[in-house]
Parts: C-alpha cells; sequence; structure tokens
C-alpha cells in the first residue's frame, strides 16, 4: 500500500513505552527507559512531492486509486505542517478529490449499496487541474510517514464503511458535519469519510490538527471560529495506541469550543481499548464516545474478502485450486515453520507486519505479507500485500554456524547492501545509534556503566563502509535448509522502513547482527568476515564492537517491552531468555573493552 525509494531519505525521532519520553542524548536527568519505537519521516522540496503526486494521478485501479489517496494526503499533511498559516485550500482539494475517486472506485465493487455512482473519471480530471495550479517551489517540508498505511494493514476502505455506518444511524438533514483529522494519518482518512458523507447526501466540512505534548498526554485548543457550530463532531485517526489521548483531547476541544459530547463521534482504526498509559478521564471519553469502526475481516471488494482476493490471485498466479489461507501474523508463521512449537524462536509480534499464507491443494504456497513492496522475488501484489514464495524446510538454529554457512552470510550481507548512506543520513543513523546504545545500556546497567558509552561516542569515526544494510533480520530462523540442500534467507529487505527506532544504518548494522544472533566466537566472525570480504566489504574490529553494543541494546529493549505486554506465558518465556540472551551480549563487548566487574553470565548463544 505504501513504501518508499530508497534515494528518499528516512529520518526517526525517538520515542520509547514509558510514562515520559528519553530526555536528549547524554542528559543524566532521572530515571529512563528502553527506545524502542521511531517516527519515520523524510524531508523533501514541496515541487518534488506535487511531481511524484502528478506522476500517479492517472490511476485507474482501486490499488493504484488508494496509493493516490495515501500521496495526496502525505503531501497535504506535510504543508499543513510547514505552513500553518499557508494557503491549505489547494491541498486539501486535492486530497478530497483523491478521496472522491477512491470512493467512487470502491462502490463499484459494493452492488448492495444504494448510493448514487460518482464519476471516477470527472474526479480524477479535476484532481489533475488542481494539481497544474499548485506552487512549484522548492521549500523543503516534511512528510511523517502514515504509520497504519505503512506498517499496520489499515484500509481506507474501513473508513468508507465506517462512514456509512454512521449516515445509517442519523437522519439526513439533521445538519452540519464537521470532520476532524488528526494529522498525519487522519489528514487521508478524514478525506474520506469527508467523501463519503457528501456522497450519502449530508453536508461536511474538515479539517486537521496536531495535538501537542507528551506522547501519552496529548492536548490540543480549538477556538470557536475553528470549530465553528457544528451538528455533529467526527474525530478521525487510527487510535487508539497506548494512551488514547490524541483522540480524546480533539473532543475536549471540541466539547471546550462549544460542542455538546453527545454529538462528537470517534472513527478509530481498531476497536480495542486505550492502553497501559490511558488516564481515567481519557478512558472516559472512550467509554462514553460512539465509535464507528470496521475490521478488515469485514471489508469486501467486489464481494469478496481479503482472504478471498488473495486465494483468487494466487490460484491465478501458480495454476491450481487453493485449499486454505492461513493467517500467519503476530509470530503465527511459526506453526507453518516448525513441527514442535518447543522449537519456536521469540517474535516481537506488535512489530509485525500482517501476513497470510496460501496453500494449494498440491501443496504448493504463497506468503502475502503486507506492506512489503515490490521486489525482485515478487510474484504478484494484491491490497497492499507482496506475494511471495513460501520456502519450504528446515529452519536453521545457532548449532548450525559452520564456517562454510558464516562465509555464506558474510557474502549475503555483502551482496545486500544498498546505496550508500547520504551524509545527513549518516549523522541522523548516527544519534539514533548511540541514543539506544546509551539509553537502553543505562536502564539495565545504570549510569556509571552507560557514561562510557558517552566517552566511546565521541571517538566513533565514519564507518568503513558508507553503504546502508539490506536486510535487517539475520536471525538463524530466518534461514531455510531446503530439501534440496539449498540454504535459502526469508525475510529480506524493507525493515530500515520499519516502527522501530533503528531506521537506516550503515551495513555494518547488519554485520553485528549476524554476530550476535548467530553467537559467534572469534573463529565463526572470522568466517563471518571472510564471506564479507569475497564481496568486497571490509570491517574494522572496533566499528563492529561498537555495532554489536548497539545491537543487542536495541534487541534488548524492543524483546523486553514485548515480553511486558504478552499475555502468553510461553511467548513471554521465549522473549526473557533473549532478553537475558542480549544483556549477556552486551556485557561481553563491555568486557572485550576492558570493563569488568559485572554479574555472573549465561553464555552467550
Amino acid at each position: 500500500m505504501h513504501r518508499w525509494n530508497v534515494s528518499t531519505p528516512i529520518f526517526f525521532d525517538l520515542w520509547c513505552p514509558s510514562t515520559r519520553p528519553p530526555t536528549r542524548f547524554g542528559s543524566t536527568r532521572g530515571p529512563c527507559c528502553m527506545i524502542v519505537y521511531g517516527d519515520p519521516s523524510y524531508r523533501q522540496p514541496l515541487s518534488a512531492l506535487v511531481r511524484e503526486l502528478r506522476a500517479v494521478s492517472d490511476a485507474s485501479k482501486l490499488d493504484d486509486l488508494r496509493t493516490l489517496l495515501v500521496h495526496a494526503g502525505e503531501l497535504e499533511q506535510a504543508y499543513r505542517d510547514e505552513a500553518p498559516m499557508g494557503d491549505i485550500g489547494k491541498f486539501e482539494r486535492v486530497t478530497e478529490l483523491a478521496a472522491t475517486a477512491f470512493l467512487g472506485r470502491w462502490l463499484e465493487g459494493q452492488p448492495e449499496l444504494t448510493m448514487s455512482p460518482i464519476d471516477v473519471a470527472e474526479a480524477l480530471a479535476n484532481l489533475s487541474g488542481a494539481l497544474d495550479s499548485m506552487p512549484v517551489e522548492d521549500t523543503p517540508v516534511t512528510v511523517k510517514v502514515p504509520e497504519g498505511f505503512a506498517f499496520y494493514g489499515l484500509y481506507p476502505e474501513a473508513y468508507c464503511v465506517a462512514a456509512l455506518r454512521w449516515i445509517q444511524e442519523h437522519t439526513i438533514g439533521s445538519g452540519q458535519v464537521l470532520v476532524i483529522g488528526i494529522r498525519s494519518i487522519g489528514t487521508t482518512l478524514s478525506a474520506v469519510v469527508l467523501a463519503t458523507l457528501r456522497a450519502g447526501g449530508w453536508t461536511a466540512d474538515r479539517i486537521t490538527v496536531r495535538p501537542i505534548g507528551h506522547t501519552f498526554a496529548r492536548e490540543l485548543e480549538l477556538s470557536m471560529d475553528e470549530v465553528g457550530k457544528p451538528d455533529w463532531v467526527l474525530v478521525v485517526d487510527e487510535g487508539p495506541g497506548l494512551s488514547g489521548s490524541s483522540m480524546a483531547s480533539v473532543a475536549e476541544a471540541v466539547q471546550r469550543a462549544g460542542v455538546a459530547a453527545d454529538r462528537i463521534a470517534f472513527f478509530p482504526g481498531h476497536g480495542g481499548e486505550p492502553g497501559p498509559q490511558a488516564t481515567e478521564s481519557v478512558r472516559r471519553w472512550w467509554r462514553e464516545t460512539p465509535r464507528y469502526v470496521t475490521p478488515s475481516s469485514e471489508l469486501r471488494w467486489n464481494g469478496r474478502s481479503l482472504t478471498e482476493v488473495l486465494a483468487e490471485r494466487t490460484a491465478v498466479l501458480l495454476g491450481g485450486g487453493v485449499d486454505r489461507v492461513e493467517d500467519l501474523s503476530g509470530g503465527m508463521w511459526r506453526t507453518a515453520a516448525y513441527p514442535d512449537v518447543s522449537e519456536w524462536p521469540s517474535v516481537t509480534a506488535p512489530f509485525e507486519r500482517t501476513k497470510y499464507r496460501a496453500v494449494l491443494q498440491d501443496g504448493r504456497a504463497v506468503l502475502w505479507k503486507h506492506g512489503e513492496g515490490r521486489s525482485l522475488a515478487t510474484l504478484d501484489m494484491a491490497c497492499g500485500f507482496a506475494a511471495t514464495p513460501w520456502i519450504e524446510g528446515r529452519r536453521l538454529s545457532r548449532a548450525d554456524a559452520s564456517p562454510t554457512l558464516m562465509e555464506r552470510v558474510g557474502r549475503y550481507i555483502a551482496d545486500a547492501a544498498g546505496p550508500p548512506l547520504s551524509d545527513e543520513e549518516e549523522i541522523a543513523a548516527r544519534d539514533r545509534r548511540w541514543n539506544i546504545t546509551y539509553w537502553n545500556t543505562r536502564e539495565v546497567f545504570g549510569e556509571s556503566i552507560a557514561d562510557k558509552i558517552l566517552e566511546w561516542r565521541d571517538g566513533d569515526s565514519d564507518p568503513l563502509n558508507p553503504l546502508r544494510y539490506g536486510d535487517g533480520r539475520l536471525s538463524p530462523h530466518e534461514w531455510v535448509l531446503t530439501t534440496d540442500g539449498e540454504v535459502v534467507k526469508t525475510d529480506a529487505g524493507g525493515h530500515d522502513c520499519d516502527h522501530t527506532a533503528v531506521g537506516p544504518q550503515p551495513v555494518t548494522w547488519d554485520i553485528a547482527g549476524a554476530w550476535v544472533e548467530w553467537g559467534l566466537d572469534s573463529c565463526g566472525g572470522a568466517s563471518l568476515l571472510a564471506g564479507l570480504a569475497s564481496g568486497g566489504l571490509v570491517c574494522r574490529h572496533e566499528d563492529l564492537r561498537l555495532f554489536r553494543l548497539a545491537y543487542a541494546a536495541f534487541r534488548l529493549g524492543i524483546c523486553s517491552f514485548c515480553a511486558d505486554l504478552s499475555g502468553d506465558e510461553k511467548e513471554r518465556g521465549r522473549l526473557r531468555r533473549d532478553v537475558e540472551r542480549y544483556r549477556n551480549c552486551l556485557v561481553g563487548v563491555f568486557e572485550e573493552m576492558g570493563i569488568t566487574g559485572f554479574e555472573a553470565r549465561l553464555p552467550c548463544g
């Protein structure tokens, strides 16, 4: 549904799942927590974004119109955040026209609905004309990556259905509706709700807002002039998250501006409750405010569910009848990859992309994974999912770490490496890396140990290899030994644009990741580096030590966070085991660098 060109620098603000965000790097104020999440964004000239949108404005298929809609929302969001007092009307119109075209095409596949058809061609022609009148200045603007579209399989179609349900429950002509989208993703989603309301005969307007303040205690001020005198207010976003405070803050602001609480409704991304960081006042808003939400399982495209669409496309791809489509999300891929649950590795389920396996009657299978984008291994694209072959065989473990295999892994890392990081990207990558290392290490070992990192940071030189890492997932279970005796890498690429704090990093990140995940000693490490050299890359040992430290610190943080969230006792146990393993790896690197005095540790690996 959404992807970024590798030439586009992606930057990540860092935040962590605690009661307060981390302070600036090097601060020693108060307790802290581990850094796990990132908030990806990228900077581009406004004119470049307009050109990119114009290049896809001739979209016709629903999937292409969905992409057009997402890009239009990003353009509006970027301009609105960069120039809050600027002429936003032109940008709003482009997003709303894209939403109208998208809605029109989607309605064509909903024969049970009685709404009047929308002229998609006319909407696209008007959108093209609106783009022609767009400003062409090269002012840099920041696009905040819409997380729901990029990482969590959120469909704009779900908001069409939710808006239709709101229409069914209210009488046309009973007043004016104000749709409020919460930037970033609410920019696009609010345009979808607006288009649906207007197609249903309602009079509606739209604004977007960005609540400010602490991640878990968002606040917003809206004047009476901004709100006007609507009879209904619909708040649109992808939440609730860990606190649910964003949508609640909008509801409170609207109420202060004169709208009664019983005239406010939420359009969230899922039907769950706010997470553990929600205050009682926020929970009250979520308990008492009507919600209109449509799970993806209820969506239909020409009468077919998502799994039916994927099954149909699989049958066309491979030529055969599909026996079943299995949901492998949230770590359930292990049921298909391992014969025994005792062999399962841990998974960081909140960060896994949605995935399905379509199995044909003859046993062949295709893996459909959301948000992967197109690669050399991609067989097809449908509804934002990329199809790749399902690889049958035995998943490897650290016991398989022979010199020959480690050379193969090293060569793979070299071959998978991407184009060099720009100077700006390298600076941002280094800052993220050291923030993760410092704060996560400080949380585990205390301030005195972490302060050593401040000394090492000052001596951190540019990596010998400026190339960016090309994979990001080098654990043994990501490799499959097929029945033909071939070792195949799975789940390759795309991880530098996930929802974690890592983001784009030098290729040394992958080298360190392989070293840590395979539990290598100096002998195994030498084989890894030999394979790397055969691919034309070398790595300084001092660089590798620092990257191993950063990688283990990040993995310790994410596993600890997911263990705390998991409701599965066995999964918590697997994650806690890995937390201890990464802690031991950190101790090992510290000891290599001359820092001793740690408690006894288990073998790493």
